[in-house]
């Protein structure tokens, strides 16, 4: 696991703000962890619903601002169950045609999705077993991601879950800048 970047470990001291703004600027200055989700985390998918909405109901994690990766990366969709996977960019950049033996190039992208401030723990963990990271599934990476939301523009260091093992199959599928309904 990439543990060694300048996102913050565990603190987790209260916020007191009674503006979104403020908020967001109290969670950099507090040092709490966010955490850039891309896929069926996000709001009015299914593991939003069974994760992160609950932890932001009773305030154990809250919504900072919809985000986009500073850097380029490409997300593919695919899977028995069509999830989404991250791949990072010192993954091979390209899959053999199996009918010509050439290697397809893929395009890399600024991925959308939301940015979260997580309070408890218990939330991180969670989102670790949601994507498999003690089973090598994915890992966890501190990355910068802007903030779509703000007036200017605003870059957050936030953990993000990339795919561990990539398989020849998904560096042959289309990539894609946000995973959406539509997939």
């Amino acid at each position: 696991m990439h543990q060694h970047c300048l996102c913050p470990a565990s603190p987790f001291p209260p916020i007191r703000s009674p503006s979104l703004r403020h908020a967001i600027i109290q969670i950099k200055q507090a040092g709490r962890p966010l955490v850039f989700v891309y896929g069926t985390p996000k709001r009015g998918f299914y593991n939003y619903d069974a994760y992160l909405k609950a932890a932001v109901d009773v305030d154990n994690a809250a919504f900072v601002a919809a985000g986009q990766t500073a850097a380029e990366y490409r997300l593919v969709v695919g899977g028995e169950r069509q999830i989404p996977f991250l791949l990072a960019n010192n993954s091979n950049i390209g899959a053999e045609d199996e009918e010509d033996g050439k290697r397809k190039q893929q395009r890399h992208h600024r991925i959308s999705g939301e940015i979260y401030a997580i309070k408890a723990e218990s939330v991180m963990w969670g989102l670790d077993i949601l994507e498999g990271v003690q089973t090598g599934f994915y890992y966890r990476e501190c990355i910068q991601v802007e903030d779509l939301d703000g007036e200017n523009e605003t870059m957050f260091e936030c953990w993000v879950y990339f795919k561990k093992s990539i398989e020849n199959h998904l560096l042959g599928l289309p990539t894609i800048p946000a995973y959406t309904s539509l997939h």
